[in-house]
């Protein structure tokens, strides 16, 4: 692990995991950063002579709506990994942080478990969690529509009962 200062036009994102964003929290991360500026790095691969930023994606587009220069130095701690490996490290960051859907989390662990062949038991032990939140990924297309629009679930009990048929 590294410390950087990286100019803002060589940061590029890596796999997108948030299919939606909060519009609301976005505004008020702009506002933050415009007052106090990039409180936090950003965590990035090195990507050729760029860098792929594998957390902090919101905080560069904060930067970038407020009409930051290219050349504008931000905060980077750089990791070695490989695209998978970057893709789970979002995923557990956001997760961490509270401030991922349930949609949105298993967008990102179908990608991982298709994309980069990661089990639901590798998933779950990545997330520090129960066997059945991974299986959101089960969810049918009607309960993600309605999560994705704010509907909840009353409880966990509705997945994890559920049964992986083939």
């Amino acid at each position: 692990m590294e410390f950087k200062l990286v100019e803002l036009g060589s940061l590029n994102y890596g796999t997108k995991i948030r299919s939606s964003a909060n519009e609301r929290l976005f505004n008020e991360l702009k506002a933050s950063i415009r007052a106090k500026g990039i409180k936090f790095p950003l965590v990035a691969v090195k990507d050729g002579d760029k860098y792929m930023v594998i957390d902090g994606v919101r905080r560069l587009n904060a930067c970038r709506d407020l009409g930051w220069n290219q050349r504008e130095k931000l905060p980077v701690i750089l990791v070695k990994a490989d695209e998978g490996e970057a893709v789970e490290t979002a995923l557990i960051a956001n997760t961490v942080r509270g401030n991922f859907s349930a949609v949105n989390m298993a967008e990102a662990v179908n990608l991982l478990v298709n994309k980069y062949k990661k089990s639901i038991a590798e998933m779950a032990s990545s997330l520090g969690t129960s066997f059945c939140a991974p299986k959101l990924l089960l969810l049918k297309p009607v309960l993600a529509c309605a999560l994705s629009r704010g509907a909840t679930l009353s409880g966990w009990s509705l997945i994890c009962d559920w049964k992986i048929s083939t």
